[in-house]
């Protein structure tokens, strides 16, 4: 039996794994003998990894062809000029590893920089820890995903899910043992935070994933649609239903079907979800018999499902049938170690595909206001917030001028500001004189927080209010507020 090798390398690999019958090394560490490779050996040598040992790159395209791997480990300092602009090709190389670069010292902002120049991921050599090591593991037992964000237009993995916290990566743990499996699953969390790209990942490492994904959102359809979207009906089943139609069960046959906000699903309906889930059968809307089909079925919603429960919103029976196993998403304010990576690897997807120029990063103050935003709207408004600043960044460098404005707001600002901070000038004019300048201040600051509350939409947010949506652009063009501000 002959060794693996790294054709054109100073090294070999290491020993321990010197049978070519063997599987290939999930991870090679392609650095220099001495206690940060004995370290990060041992961090990874823990999880049971097939880990195996080169020489430092000397050239960042042959270490990755000869590799054989899902994740190369290489120190920044090892990196050359070309090797750095090699790394976006290799990013965008959805069968190339993933690079994880080792650098001392490193702070947020190099860290952005290397990731929005095409490393996977950025670990401070100072700080090889479990949660480093966990977040190796992520990518090792992905398929390439290069840790990228669901920005759209890529075959979701769990590797995109990389995190550096344990609540995160537990998920990951469980979602990455229920994947092969036919099992109901329960995927919970806030909104934005990648419920329906959990579930695509999950159906792409499944036996399933040669299979159809069909998604349906149980909240965005009239309840009188809904059924016949999810059960398909007969010709001739109600008024304007000339032909059969297959609903989203049938089209999922064999597949995955994600039903998204579960919890908006009307009580009538969850019976006939019920037998569904439970039996495989369902019957369509009209029809005269009942149909066996083959249908994983993942369920998600940012409600809580218990509570629903308890106040008679939704069936006991069906809850306990869909919560097999709960996958809940950590927000992203309890997670902001992954932010850095995030950032970069957003920035690295938008490169060349939003705008008419390049923008390589941020600069310093935007970042640190984007570290310090708690991202209510998790993912989604990251992706969101940084699209846009890319569409109206006008240099190469986003500025905090081309963030929205509610980023750099302190946070607590609201309503209690207007009280409590009031200038000093007002103060000593009688009230007569200042009850304009007050409620214009309140009113700015109401108005504010109910556009930030519905995300910019108009028409949410003036129902919030109990004004008509015209009498709110009114409002904002007075205050100078932009709903595009709140996306």
């Amino acid at each position: 039996m002959g060794l693996i090798t790294l054709h054109g390398l100073d090294g070999a690999l290491d020993s321990r794994l010197v049978s070519n019958a063997e599987p290939h090394p999930r991870i090679v560490i392609a650095l220099p003998e001495g206690p940060v490779r004995d370290r990060l050996q041992a961090l990874l040598d823990d999880r049971a990894l097939q880990v195996a040992s080169a020489a430092p790159a000397q050239d960042l395209n042959e270490l990755v062809e000869s590799a054989d791997s899902d994740v190369v480990i290489v120190r920044r300092q090892d990196l050359t000029p070309e090797d750095r602009r090699r790394l976006d090709v290799i990013a965008k190389d959805r069968s190339s590893p993933d690079v994880v670069v080792l650098a001392p010292g490193v702070d947020e902002a190099q860290h952005v920089d290397l990731v929005a120049g095409g490393a996977t991921d950025v670990i401070d050599i100072t700080k090889l820890d479990g949660g480093a090591a966990d977040a190796i593991e992520t990518l090792a037992a992905g398929d390439g995903g290069h840790g990228a964000p669901d920005t759209g237009g890529q075959q979701p993995t769990l590797s995109d899910f990389a995190s550096r916290t344990k609540g995160m990566n537990a998920v990951l743990d469980l979602a990455r043992r229920v994947a092969p499996t036919d099992s109901v699953l329960l995927i919970t969390g806030e909104t934005g935070v990648g419920k329906e790209h959990l579930a695509r990942a999950i159906h792409a490492a499944s036996p399933r994933s040669d299979a159809p994904f069909v998604a349906v959102n149980c909240g965005a359809l009239p309840e009188e649609l809904l059924e016949s979207e999810l059960f398909g009906h007969a010709a001739g089943a109600f008024t304007g239903a000339q032909g059969k139609r297959k609903g989203c069960f049938q089209a999922a046959d064999g597949g995955t079907l994600l039903l998204d906000e579960i919890a908006e699903m009307p009580r009538h309906l969850q019976v006939k979800l019920l037998r569904a889930v439970q039996r495989g059968e369902i019957r369509p809307v009209g029809a005269d018999a009942e149909m066996q089909l083959d249908v994983r079925v993942i369920a998600a919603t940012n409600r809580d499902l218990r509570a629903d429960v308890e106040e008679g919103l939704f069936r006991e029976d069906l809850y306990y049938r869909l919560n097999v196993v709960e996958l809940t998403i950590p927000p992203l304010r309890e997670r902001p170690a992954d932010l850095p990576t995030l950032i970069g690897s957003i920035m690295r997807h938008f490169k060349g595909r939003v705008g008419t120029h390049d923008v390589e990063g941020l600069d310093e103050e935007a970042l640190e206001v984007m570290l310090r935003h708690e991202w209510p709207g998790n993912v989604r408004e990251l992706i969101n917030t940084l699209e846009r600043a890319v569409l109206i960044c006008k240099g190469s460098t986003i500025g905090l001028h081309d963030l929205p404005r509610h980023l750099g707001e302190p946070r607590g600002a609201g309503a209690a500001d207007a009280f409590d901070e009031l200038p000093a000038e007002l103060l000593e004019r009688p009230w007569s004189a200042v009850r304009s300048d007050v409620v214009a201040r309140i009113e700015r600051t109401y108005l504010d927080a109910v556009l930030r509350g519905c995300r910019g939409v108009v028409k949410d947010a003036a129902e919030r209010a109990g004004i008509s949506p015209r009498s709110l652009y009114d409002k904002m063009k007075r205050h100078g507020l932009d709903k595009d501000d709140y996306r």
